[in-house]
């Protein structure tokens, strides 16, 4: 497979399911992806995002592989429909985190 082809399993995908792409199978990164300084890495070497406002497609760098997710909002043009439709997890984490810190249990 090749770029193309991953890219669109992950556009058909479901919202937020993980696509891996092997490194041996590419040949450097898609066109329209910019690395994102906004991201969470997660574990990942890099971030990097397409460059499209809503059903955007995220792409994380590991060592041996990539991972793409589709995201409903890229998080530069929405972030706050990003933080609680597509990074809910972390966005839950981040309450926790702040509501610890202001109830002084932290």
């Amino acid at each position: 497979m090749n770029w193309y082809s991953y890219l669109n399993q992950a556009r058909n995908a479901e919202y937020g399911e993980k696509i891996t792409v092997p490194k041996n199978h590419v040949v450097g990164l898609p066109q329209n992806f910019e690395e994102s300084p906004l991201s969470i890495p997660d574990g990942a070497n890099a971030v990097y995002r397409e460059d499209k406002a809503t059903d955007t497609l995220q792409l994380r760098e590991y060592d041996d592989k990539y991972t793409l997710q589709k995201d409903r909002f890229h998080p530069e043009d929405y972030p706050v429909r990003h933080a609680v439709t597509d990074a809910k997890k972390y966005t839950a984490l981040a309450a926790v985190g702040i509501g610890a810190l202001l109830s002084g249990g932290a």
